[in-house]
């Protein structure tokens, strides 16, 4: 596409990366030859392949040399932006234009060293997109063309599994109580409140999913609503 100029009409966003060098020792390609490699590394998953594809979209605009190196701060999130743009454009349906997004926004992640780091990290990518997050790490790193060796993503793999295992609460619809209980227990009217005290207690129990009873959590709710009245 590129070399009978198809490309700068089609995905003129790609074009900008042709010959974006990545100086800094992390990268043996500019950003151009670099998506291509990852996105031939992947498996044939259109979500994951797009990913690969866009990931790094925004570089060109985010690149700042600094001696003899160049940092690209914050081309994840600007990168999820401009993917999420450049799939509407192409018609693609509203559920892989989010997905590609969450991978994009999310493909700079940093490993946390504790359970509590790792299920938040799972709750905020979703559970149907974790592995694919993690794909999408692995095949970012054979296409930087160095080398290197993804054994932290394997073990932190296992790590997801495991946990996944002893089903914690990830989402509102796994807390041991809904809204339901909430308005016939506080005579709460149906109303964002009901929202915000759900999305509280999900906090709780993503910290220490033990707090996931009906007692512990009616507990929580009275605190969360007396702080509320006392503000």
């Amino acid at each position: 596409m590129r070399e009978i100029g198809l490309l700068r009409l089609i995905l003129p966003e790609l074009e900008e990366t042709v010959g974006i060098t990545q100086p800094g020792g992390y990268h043996a390609y500019d950003v151009f030859e670099h998506l291509l490699y990852t996105m031939d590394a992947t498996a044939p998953s259109l979500r994951l392949r797009w990913a690969a594809l866009l990931h790094d979209i925004t570089k060109p605009r985010a690149k700042r040399v600094e001696g003899d190196k160049a940092t690209f701060y914050g081309h994840e999130s600007s990168g999820a932006k401009k993917a999420r743009r450049i799939l509407r454009r192409l018609r693609y349906p509203n559920d892989l234009v989010r997905d590609v997004g969450v991978l994009v926004e999310r493909h700079m992640f940093t490993i946390p060293p504790t359970d509590k780091g790792l299920r938040r990290l799972v709750r905020k990518t979703g559970v149907d997109l974790i592995f694919e997050l993690l794909d999408l790490r692995r095949v970012d790193v054979i296409g930087q063309g160095m080398g290197n060796k993804t054994d932290d993503v394997d073990e932190f793999e296992q790590r997801i599994r495991e946990e996944l295992e002893r089903k914690p609460p990830f989402s509102v619809t796994d807390l041991a109580i809904n809204g339901s209980d909430l308005m016939g227990l506080f005579h709460i009217p149906q109303s964002p409140q009901i929202g915000k005290i759900l999305s509280h207690l999900l906090e709780l129990v993503l910290d220490d999913p033990e707090k996931n009873n009906k007692e512990t959590l009616i507990e929580a709710v009275k605190d969360y609503m007396q702080s509320e009245e006392t503000r």
